[in-house]
């Protein structure tokens, strides 16, 4: 079987988007319930190409219900499915609502 140049191009892009979405699906759970650290790695995710800028929000869930935080946004299919895999209280949706996103994936979790 013969390879282009192109097609190896695009294997190479792949695969380095779905370990990059891996690596920022784990920094999720390392952050916890914290929304500075939420924040920053959502940041790093914007940058990188896995999340829609200015779709990110944080709801603290009062300590009577549980406590933690609930997690949403705008995330990229690589990094939904790293995130799928990652958290155990997770949803998402492909982008349908009102097509703002084409392409995206709104997610949300629950931690803490």
């Amino acid at each position: 079987m013969k390879i282009t140049r192109r097609q190896l191009r695009r294997l190479l892009r792949e695969s380095s988007r779905a370990k990059t979405a891996g690596m920022i699906a784990d920094k999720f759970l390392q952050a916890g319930d914290s929304n500075s650290l939420i924040t920053h790695v959502f940041e790093a995710a914007v940058t990188l190409g896995h999340a829609k800028e200015g779709t990110l929000d944080i709801f603290s869930v009062s300590h009577y219900a549980g406590g933690g935080v609930i997690v949403e946004f705008y995330a990229s299919d690589e990094l939904d499915s790293a995130l799928r895999r990652k958290m155990s209280q997770y949803e998402s949706a492909m982008d349908g609502r009102d097509g703002r996103y084409p392409g995206m994936y709104y997610v949300a979790y629950s931690i803490g």
